[in-house]
């Protein structure tokens, strides 16, 4: 304890280049350089979250691939489809698209398709199968004819009208001969598939 007007010889002032820490002592201290030092590892930080996210791309990219990748065509396949849709075999049909080898839509030399052998014999089962499995309708051969024109050929009714019933075919469509689906059908003797088509707007 000091007298009065003693003085105290005790430094209270800090010493040069020490701050005054106050609170959380492990806080750290903001001296010349510290923001310099933050935006190196920053930028480091943004690199590899660039990185990490072009390797993500990449994961779900081969992922995709693995998922969405169809078994390799086989040309055999594509005949032997062909040929069960002509015999009207909605086992074998099946069977061969399962594979996943067979294109639906593939073409013979004139540039026939499976669903069109099926409907030009009437097989209205067959055809509806093909349609559920990706057949296209619109497609025509190297002739112009279309699926409209070979089911009126064989005369089912049915067959025609679930074409019909698709919208897919221009009923008014002409082949290279220049004959339209209501044509065929008289040329072939369907008289009744002729009215049906001119009902629906064949000219």
């Amino acid at each position: 304890m000091t007298e009065a007007g003693d003085e105290d010889d005790t430094d209270l002032s800090e010493p040069e280049g020490v701050h005054r820490q106050t609170g959380d002592a492990s806080k750290p201290k903001h001296t010349s350089g510290t923001v310099t030092d933050l935006r190196r590892p920053l930028a480091d930080m943004r690199q590899e979250l660039k990185a990490t996210t072009k390797r993500m791309h990449r994961l779900e990219i081969s992922h995709q691939k693995v998922i969405t990748t169809p078994a390799r065509r086989d040309a055999r396949a594509d005949d032997d489809l062909r040929d069960a849709c002509r015999a009207g075999n909605l086992v074998e049909v099946k069977q061969i698209l399962d594979t996943g080898r067979a294109d639906v839509n593939s073409r013979d030399v004139v540039g026939r398709t499976p669903v069109m052998e099926a409907a030009v014999r009437g097989h209205r089962d067959m055809v509806k199968l093909l349609v559920g499995r990706g057949a296209d309708v619109s497609l025509v051969t190297d002739g112009g004819n279309n699926i409209l024109h070979y089911a009126c050929m064989t005369g089912d009714r049915e067959t025609v009208e679930f074409v019909l019933s698709l919208d897919a075919v221009d009923v008014n469509a002409r082949n290279n001969f220049g004959e339209t689906a209501a044509d065929l059908a008289r040329l072939w003797g369907h008289r009744q598939l002729s009215d049906l088509l001119v009902s629906r707007g064949a000219q």
